[in-house]
């Protein structure tokens, strides 16, 4: 067997990258995506139309308490439906039936006109091992990256 020697070719593409030879010309790059809170905080219970309550980063560890945020977003590349993904973070959790949980994960489709879109997002406390104390931490990752991440601080009702 034949062995090649690819130590030239390894200080060939090192001085391409240092002379910055090989970089993707400005132009040629998509901008990305960026994001704008427009209602965050606490909204009205129910699976009904988003009504926002407080504009809050805290939290309130309370039974039926809904919280969470939509977001504009622009800078979007396609159009009609992109394929994003929701990623929930949380702090940890027990069941009821004894299943440990940090959060969850799903998959979402944004209808995208002209390159903009619109995302909302809620969780509401429906079961009594919700109540933990700590970070909510929602994105929405698609396009390369993160396009909107938002968190909150769950705290005992009343602090």
């Amino acid at each position: 067997m034949n062995l090649i020697d690819l130590r030239p070719l390894r200080a060939a593409v090192a001085a391409l990258v240092v002379t910055g030879a090989c970089a993707v010309p400005a132009a040629a790059q998509e901008p990305a995506p960026r994001a704008t809170f427009t209602e965050k905080g606490l909204f009205a219970p129910g699976d009904g139309p988003l009504k926002l309550l407080a504009a809050t980063d805290t939290v309130p560890l309370k039974l039926g308490t809904r919280f969470g945020f939509c977001a504009d977003i622009s800078g979007l590349v396609g159009e009609e439906k992109l394929a994003f993904y929701e990623v929930v973070r949380h702090p940890l959790m027990t069941t009821a039936r004894g299943i440990e949980e940090v959060g969850w994960n799903s998959p979402r489709w944004l209808v995208v006109e002209r390159g903009r879109s619109r995302w909302c997002v809620t969780h509401t406390f429906k079961e009594p091992w919700e109540l933990v104390p700590g970070t909510w931490r929602f994105t929405l990752s698609g396009q390369g990256g993160d396009v909107v991440v938002g968190e909150f601080t769950a705290v005992k009702a009343g602090e």
